[in-house]
């Protein structure tokens, strides 16, 4: 089903008591913490603030969706369409990131798509919103979205990430980091930064749009010293992955990507990382089963402070090595 809005409408969330803490991821900025009201449909949560009801326009390719601005304040900052198509080339070139990206780190990774884990089986679509950000270019919902839709019927359960309407994707992969959070956040419930950032930040290098990394000194020497980092730990996981003698290809569609002024998406087509990637997801997909377990905790369901703590690191590490 077609997703659409006509931008009159506010979101009416259906409560049960009160709000819960949203878990999200920001690139290139401050943590951020909006509000979710819990939804009474199981395994859905409603976005609750009214401004995302003001993203009028929508593209669809599959069950991936891009929602933007035509209007106001959260309007794209750029919004020529070169092509004539009805749709600002920004959103086309974030669109084509974001099949792009998927390509790479499903068939070239072989990671599993979060719409196809277990924690997401009631997910059937991936939502980006293009909006105006207080801070940082990006944002990854951890939760479940279920989104009203303009014939109160409601939509299809989606999972949600925001990008700021300022930027211009053919020279800036927020989209594709954005996505890769998601695909993470399929696997385990740790939140970590060096994990969650530094993981992410290392998948920037697939792209031709991706800033020169800022690293100061050598590689962290061993997995103790990158939990000390954050998007610096990506330094460590490319000495890890990317020395590990198996590889993966960037997929022939994605390596031929461009984006509509004709630069290239990818910045390589040939191998990084590979099965070295997927083993560590799943090693940490298994200690995150086994953490909830022994906690009592239930599989998918952890407090927003404990997926972000520390304590889990030393497991993590021994985990992995």
């Amino acid at each position: 089903m077609a997703w659409r809005w006509n931008g009159r409408r506010c979101f009416i969330a259906l409560v049960v008591t009160s709000a819960v803490a949203a878990s999200g991821s920001m690139s290139l900025g401050r943590e951020a913490t909006p509000s979710y009201r819990t939804s009474v449909e199981a395994g859905c949560r409603e976005l609750l603030p009214a401004r995302y009801a003001l993203l009028d326009r929508e593209l669809v390719r599959g069950d991936l969706r891009i929602r933007w601005a035509s209007a106001g304040v959260h309007a794209l900052a750029d919004q020529r369409d070169g092509a004539r198509n009805g749709v600002p080339d920004v959103i086309d070139d974030l669109m084509t990131q974001l099949v792009a990206a998927r390509a790479v780190y499903g068939r070239g990774l072989g990671l599993a798509d979060p719409l196809a884990q277990k924690r997401y089986q009631a997910a059937r679509a991936i939502t980006f919103f293009v909006m105006d950000l207080p801070r940082g270019n990006g944002l990854a919902f951890d939760e479940i979205t279920r989104l009203p839709d303009d014939k109160g019927d409601g939509a299809p359960c989606s999972l949600a990430a925001v990008v700021s309407n300022r930027l211009d994707f053919s020279h800036n992969v927020t989209g594709a980091h954005e996505l890769f959070h998601l695909f993470q956040y399929g696997y385990a419930m740790f939140k970590a930064p060096w994990l969650l950032e530094g993981m992410a930040r290392w998948s920037e290098g697939f792209f031709a749009g991706a800033a020169p990394p800022r690293l100061a000194g050598a590689a962290p020497a061993n997995c103790q010293e990158a939990t000390r980092l954050r998007y610096g730990a990506s330094a460590f996981w490319t000495v890890r992955w990317e020395t590990a003698g198996v590889t993966a290809s960037v997929p022939e569609a994605a390596g031929g990507a461009r984006y509509r002024n004709g630069f290239r998406v990818m910045a390589v087509n040939g191998d990084r990382g590979g099965d070295r990637v997927r083993a560590d997801l799943e090693t940490l997909a298994r200690l995150s089963r086994r953490t909830a377990a022994d906690m009592g905790l239930p599989e998918h369901d952890w407090p927003e402070a404990l997926q972000k703590s520390d304590r889990f690191n030393g497991a993590i590490c021994a985990a992995l090595w």
